[in-house]
């Protein structure tokens, strides 16, 4: 049987396939985007939100019970000093948030989640108004950022902060963490209020009761400004909510995912699918947490693995049939050129927007298709027997 005559291919190409399976989880979670995770998270989301923009039920009920309180218009003057001069600074009004929390904690029926995307890094006259009305909150996340020493900022102990910060090296957001060592990111922070999941850092992966997940994910948005601009999504200046009845707003609070934030003027961040508030990149990163988007799952694996094995095996056995298999444009010497330089990019771009679709996720495949242009250049160069051995025609005898 073949498999038997060729045994040894096939155990390397596995082992093979195997190890490139590996890295492309460890590439996948780094924190910092590259060219190719930009190239194919942007082709994937332009098709899929642009082009074909499919209803998707999880999301619709998403936009349904997601609640958006915009800050922007509601300031107000603290009193400052730095070491350049004293004067004053805008700040979120916190007696308003205290106003609007207390007409919140009024109401029988709790919000499902409460997140509040505002950096407290200026302390207010009126903050021991917001935080009597924070402490009352379940299921409260707030935002907050590394100090220079290193650990989060939290002005007020007792409350629950999680770190609201991205890398990039591009100015573009792509990704979101998960957990840095034991403090949470706002995605894993949200999740877990709801969820009741907690956290670990492991190996750089995070690790939780349910399974394992990657650190670092690339961030869909199939909620985004458009959606509020036509009304799919609910939202309300903090000023404008404090002069609806107490009554309507304890009845329209109830179940939500409120996040407040500054959506207009200043968290405004640039994405792949055009300038996107902070506090919506917030409520997209927990929406794929709740999809199960950086969930670890063996099915994925298997599915990268099949192409790193299947490409391994062409290079080491099947080119021998490559001849049959040629297409006009292989027989002329434009097309053998562009076949062996640009296939394996072809072929693994295609294959990476299948998984999109298939499993919601970017996986980062176009640097191993390059990577095989180099291998199967190795596999020529320095193992020349084998290659004279893999490329020589199949001949028959006729009777």
């Amino acid at each position: 049987m073949w498999w038997r005559e060729h045994w040894k291919s096939i155990a390397l190409g596995a082992l093979h396939a195997l190890s490139l399976a590996f890295l492309t989880l460890v590439w996948m979670n780094l924190s910092w985007e590259f060219g190719d995770e930009v190239i194919v998270a942007r082709i994937n989301q332009i098709a899929r939100y642009e082009v074909v923009n499919p209803t998707n039920k999880v999301v619709e009920q998403f936009k349904k019970d997601l609640l958006l309180v915009n800050t922007s218009y509601d300031k107000t003057l603290i009193d400052y000093e730095d070491d350049y001069g004293i004067g004053n600074k805008p700040v979120t009004d916190r007696k308003k948030l205290a106003d609007f929390f207390r007409v919140v904690n009024q109401s029988g029926q709790r919000p499902s989640l409460v997140v509040i995307d505002i950096i407290f890094d200026n302390p207010s006259p009126d903050d021991s108004l917001l935080t009597k009305e924070l402490r009352k909150i379940d299921n409260l996340v707030i935002s907050s950022q590394l100090g220079k020493d290193g650990k989060p900022v939290m002005p007020w102990p007792g409350l629950n902060f999680a770190l609201a910060q991205y890398e990039t090296t591009t100015g573009t957001f792509l990704k979101y963490n998960l957990i840095n060592d034991t403090v949470h990111y706002l995605p894993a922070a949200m999740y877990h209020e709801t969820q009741g999941t907690r956290f670990r850092e492991w190996a750089g992966v995070a690790r939780s009761d349910p399974g394992w997940w990657i650190n670092s994910f690339i961030v869909d948005l199939p909620v985004r400004k458009a959606h509020i601009d036509n009304g799919e999504v609910l939202i309300w200046n903090l000023g404008d909510a404090l002069s609806f009845p107490p009554e309507d707003v304890t009845a329209m609070v109830a179940n939500k995912i409120i996040i407040v934030g500054d959506i207009y003027e200043y968290d405004i961040h640039q994405t792949l699918l055009g300038q996107q508030p902070g506090p919506l990149i917030v409520a997209n990163a927990y929406l794929g947490m709740l999809q199960g988007i950086p969930r670890i799952k063996l099915l994925d694996g298997f599915l990268i693995f099949l192409l790193y094995f299947i490409s391994t095996m062409y290079v080491l056995q099947w080119r021998r049939h490559k001849e049959r298999l040629m297409i006009l444009p292989g027989r002329l010497k434009v097309g053998k050129f562009a076949l062996k330089y640009f296939t394996y990019i072809l072929i693994f771009s295609l294959y990476s927007i299948f998984l999109y679709l298939l499993t919601s996720r970017h996986f980062q495949l176009l640097i191993f298709g390059l990577y095989f242009n180099l291998f199967e250049y190795l596999v020529d160069r320095y193992r020349p027997k084998v290659a004279e051995e893999t490329l020589r025609p199949e001949v028959s005898n006729v009777d």
